[in-house]
């Protein structure tokens, strides 16, 4: 199985199933909508445009959590905060290329692009199949390797040996049985879903593997009752050819790649897509195929608590079963519908997805369009009111705003546009919306405290939510190769029409005067006045090597260049000479990391002759931490005086360093005052800078500088 049987469409199963009291102050002329635990204070509304991170116009990329945290549920490696009232970064998920993010009632799985599965939240029930039964605070790698069955349903390892999940696993003739094969072998998960406690992983060979809480068969394993706490491979699922999973409460519904939808698990409402009621059954014990959705080729698949949503792309059909008490199927009735039943308000609406939450339900356009339905009062439908809804409504604040992907919390509702902007509505109970003091919104609010962050898709639990960038949707802008075109026509000289002599033996370099020009303002004021470089084209270097110089003409065609140390010096020259900033940076990072006791002379007097302020101080802190060393090296020896004199009056060191007395230390600067009168000569002074003034590092200009 390839990635392209996956949909790439990343649904929300936000399952969140508390029944917290609440009450409810309405503020229409606001349009905020202020809800209150119980023994809990008033929360107040503030300008929802603050924002809560410095972004410095720079969007920050990752994955970002808020919300509830008591069990770890934001992934930020600690329980000693139950709440995150802005947005955090999980940095454990830094470097990892997400595909994919999936919440259950309180814990998350992550994919990645390799294929591997992390989770994270609350573990009661195995959950985060790390085979422990406690919290994960932080992003732990799930083991998805190879477990195989034989024909009596118990699991065998690589080695053979029998792992039973339960003996009374009935045996299943269609099932194929596999083989020990040698190795355990790590599978790459290319889809996951998560439901109340339940957790599913779809691997490229075709199998699925679960763990977490069994209850009312909610695994599909054929059974009903008890946990399993690190992956096992599901016999019925695997072999079926799976595009999608989705799961509910204890309820749980595959899609295959032919259309075809299997449903299991709790059936009390119908909602595992069989009949209800009296004399039915309601546990479907392991995956069996929907009849009465046998007619239609099904492209998505969606399961609310105890509701469940078929989306047929081809005939353009939404098609509802389960619970429906508030409303929550959109049929325009508050009947339970133990069978499932098309949603007319839907049709030939061309929806693509569908976010089922607890009580309230969100759908998703190929036209762009928002609807919801459902429970509302908390806001979450978005129209304004605290109203239920039965029937399907837009939202029409979203209308042409682009919106790409839905998602619900408990009480609260989620929207991102193709522009990465999200939006929030609904309550903001312990800052689902990741807003630190709001309370909530009765319609979409643009969530600006939050515009610092790259968004394209966003996911809800039951009261925290999760943003990231989905690396499938992020195509890949081949990098512009004109830089790399200037470096060729260099190597190759192509096109040349400026030839430089550099060095005593005047090695020619060719060059382009149209790059010159547009990179160094030296060289345009060069080329753009009537001199002698300008009419001939020819440029004198003689105070610079060769292979220097030809490194710096390899910066000023790719602006990006490795430095040497042996050419850092010269080069921090040539940019001082020739006015670039950010090659005087370049060099002042490269010899600011490769400071040592040997080079710091040197270094201090280079930053001093070529006006590198940061670069003087970095090495003159250095020097004087290690003074008794660096006197004693040659570069030391041969500074000029004045710059001796410089780094005796700046270095407390000094002092501690000499052995002299305080009357040969005063003798000793005095003679260095005396030397420098004596240098006041013009003719003096003069020799002093051919002494003084190395070859390579002169800061001398060509004819036209």
């Amino acid at each position: 199985m390839t990635d392209d049987h996956v949909c790439e469409q990343t649904t929300s199963l936000a399952l969140s199933f508390s029944n917290q009291a609440y009450s409810r102050d309405n503020d229409s002329s606001n349009g905020v909508h202020s809800t209150n635990l119980r023994n809990k204070d008033k929360t107040s509304v503030v300008d929802n445009s603050v924002h809560l991170l410095e972004s410095d116009n720079h969007k920050l990329q990752g994955v970002f959590s808020f919300g509830d945290n008591s069990e770890g549920c934001c992934g930020l490696g600690s329980l000693e905060s139950s709440r995150q009232p802005i947005p955090a970064h999980v940095a454990t998920l830094a470097n990892k290329k997400v595909v994919q993010v999936v919440c259950g009632h309180r814990h998350v799985l992550v994919l990645t692009m390799e294929g591997e599965v992390y989770s994270f939240g609350s573990n009661k029930f195995g959950e985060c199949g790390t085979g422990v039964a406690s919290s994960t605070p932080i992003p732990t790698p799930v083991p998805i390797t190879t477990v195989n069955y034989d024909e009596r349903g118990c699991s065998l390892d690589d080695e053979g040996r029998i792992q039973t999940i339960n003996e009374r696993i009935p045996k299943k003739a269609s099932i194929p049985v596999y083989t020990k094969n040698g190795n355990t072998k790590i599978r790459r998960v290319v889809f996951i879903a998560a439901g109340y406690s339940t957790s599913f992983a779809l691997t490229d060979d075709d199998r699925v593997y679960v763990w977490g809480r069994n209850e009312s068969a909610a695994l599909g394993l054929g059974i009903s009752g008890g946990c399993v706490h690190t992956p096992v491979m599901n016999p019925y699922l695997s072999g079926l050819c799976l595009v999608e999973i989705a799961s509910g409460g204890v309820h749980g519904l595959a899609l295959t790649k032919q259309g075809v939808v299997y449903g299991w698990g709790g059936n009390s409402y119908g909602q595992a897509g069989f009949p209800s009621g009296s004399g039915a059954s309601s546990v479907i014990a392991y995956p069996t195929i929907i009849a009465s959705l046998q007619c239609t080729h099904f492209s998505h698949i969606s399961c609310g608590k105890d509701m469940s949503f078929v989306i047929s792309t081809q005939d353009d059909e939404v098609w509802a079963f389960g619970y429906n008490a508030h409303g929550e199927l959109g049929l325009g009735h508050l009947s339970p519908v133990p069978e499932p039943q098309q949603v007319v308000g839907l049709q030939s609406k061309g929806i693509i997805q569908i976010a089922a939450g607890i009580r309230h339900v969100l759908a998703l356009s190929s036209s762009e369009l928002v609807y919801a339905w459902g429970e509302n009062n908390y806001g979450q439908l978005g129209d304004g009111t605290v109203e239920n809804s039965t029937s399907i409504k837009e939202i029409h604040i979203l209308r042409n705003r682009r919106v790409t992907q839905v998602s619900v919390s408990e009480f609260a509702s989620f929207a991102v546009t193709i522009h990465g902007e999200l939006f929030v509505w609904g309550s903001n109970e312990k800052h689902v919306h990741g807003h630190p003091s709001a309370s909530g919104f009765l319609s979409p609010r643009l969530a600006t405290w939050l515009s610092h962050l790259e968004t394209s898709q966003v996911v809800s639990g039951l009261q925290f939510t999760i943003v990231y960038q989905n690396a499938r949707l992020q195509k890949e802008i081949p990098s512009s190769s004109l830089m790399n075109d200037w470096i060729v026509m260099l190597e190759t000289g192509q096109f040349t029409d400026v030839t430089i002599f550099v060095g005593s033996q005047r090695t020619p370099l060719r060059a382009h005067r149209l790059v010159l020009i547009s990179r160094c303002d030296v060289f345009r004021r060069m080329f753009l006045t009537d001199c002698v470089e300008s009419r001939t084209g020819n440029i004198e270097v003689p105070d610079v090597a060769p292979n220097v110089y030809q490194l710096f003409l390899r910066y000023l065609y790719g602006d990006q260049i490795s430095i040497p140390l042996d050419f850092a010096i010269d080069l921090l020259a040539l940019g001082d000479r020739y006015d670039l900033p950010r090659l005087k940076a370049l060099c002042e990072d490269c010899l600011r990391k490769h400071l040592t006791i040997t080079n710091a002379a040197k270094i201090f007097e280079a930053a001093s002759l070529y006006d590198s302020k940061e670069l003087k101080q970095v090495s003159l802190q250095f020097i004087s931490n290690h003074f008794g060393e660096v006197v004693k090296t040659n570069g030391f020896a041969c500074l000029d005086k004045h710059l001796i004199l410089d780094i005796l009056v700046k270095s407390p060191s000094f002092l501690r360093f000499t052995t002299k007395s305080l009357e040969e230390q005063s003798s000793m600067t005095m003679e260095l005052h005396k030397e420098d009168e004596k240098e006041e000569s013009p003719v003096h002074n003069e020799n002093r800078e051919q002494e003084t003034q190395p070859l390579v590092t002169e800061r001398h200009e060509t004819q036209f500088v």
